[in-house]
C-alpha cells in the first residue's frame, strides 16, 4: 500500500519585499475590508493615513516609506524569531491533517509557506505554483492575534482546499466560505483545535446543507447555491 507523503510545513517570516507587498495589497483593498468589518493592522506611518486618505496612492511603497521601513523590519526580527519558535513547538498537531482533508475531497498543496507578518487581519491565503501559502500576523509582543497559531494556520490551510473547487466553482461570497471553512474545522478537526473560534458574520443558511449525511461536500454546496445564493441573486 502506497503511503501519502505529508505535506512540508515551513515556518519562516517574511522579507522586507514582501512585507512591503502585503501592505500595499491592504491598502490596495482598504475599502473592502471596512466594509466586510475587517480593521487590518497597518505601520503607523503618515504615508499610510495619506493613502487611506486616497493621497499618494500611486506611488510606490518604496517611494513613500523611503528609509524607514528597512529600519522598522530589522527592528522587528526578534518578534519574528520568537513565533516561529512558537509555532514549531506546536506544528506536529498538523501531522495527520492531510489525510483527513483528502478524504472529504479538499485539495492538498505538497508544501505550505507559513509567512509571519507583522501587518493584515490576523489571517491570507494564497497560492504560488504549487506552494500554498498562510499569512499569518503576529504582534508586537511575539504573540498571535488568536492565541493558538495552529488555529488560525489551519483555518487557512482549509480555505486553500476549497478554493478553486468550491469557492470559486460556485461563486461563494465572502462570508458564506467563512462559514464554510469554519464548519470544515469544527467539525472536523476539533482534536486538533478543540478551542477553535467560531467567527460571528459567517452566513448560517449554509449549516443544514454542511450538516447533511447526504451527497459530497460539492454536492451540498450545489444544492445550497441553488437553493439561497440563486434566489439571493435574483431578488
Amino acid at each position: 500500500m502506497m503511503i501519502s507523503k505529508k505535506p512540508n510545513l515551513i515556518v519562516r517570516a517574511c522579507t522586507k519585499q514582501e512585507e512591503l507587498k502585503g501592505i500595499k495589497e491592504i491598502l490596495d483593498n482598504y475599502d473592502w475590508y471596512a466594509t466586510q468589518g475587517y480593521n487590518p493592522t497597518l505601520p503607523q506611518h503618515e504615508a499610510i493615513e495619506l493613502i487611506k486618505k486616497k493621497q499618494n496612492v500611486n506611488k510606490t511603497m518604496q517611494e513613500i516609506f523611503k528609509n524607514d521601513f528597512g529600519e522598522l523590519y530589522s527592528r522587528s526580527e526578534h518578534i519574528y524569531s520568537k513565533g516561529i519558535t512558537t509555532i514549531n513547538q506546536q506544528i506536529g498537531r498538523l501531522d495527520n491533517v492531510s489525510p483527513r482533508m483528502k478524504k472529504l475531497g479538499l485539495k492538498v498543496f505538497p508544501q505550505y509557506d507559513i509567512k509571519l507578518t507583522q501587518y493584515g487581519p490576523g489571517g491570507s491565503y494564497g497560492w504560488e505554483g504549487n506552494n500554498g501559502i498562510v499569512n499569518l500576523q503576529i504582534n508586537s509582543d511575539g504573540k498571535f492575534r488568536i492565541p493558538d497559531p495552529i488555529e488560525t494556520i489551519l483555518h487557512e490551510i482549509i480555505h486553500l482546499g476549497i478554493e478553486e473547487s468550491i469557492v470559486e466553482k460556485f461563486g461563494l461570497p465572502h462570508w458564506t466560505k467563512e462559514r464554510m471553512v469554519d464548519l470544515i474545522v469544527s467539525s472536523n478537526f476539533k482534536d486538533v483545535v478543540p478551542e477553535y473560534y467560531m467567527q460571528k458574520p459567517g452566513d448560517t443558511r449554509i449549516d443544514k446543507y454542511l450538516n447533511s449525511t447526504f451527497g459530497s461536500l460539492s454536492s451540498k454546496v450545489r444544492r445550497f447555491k441553488e437553493d439561497v445564493l440563486d434566489i439571493d441573486y435574483q431578488r
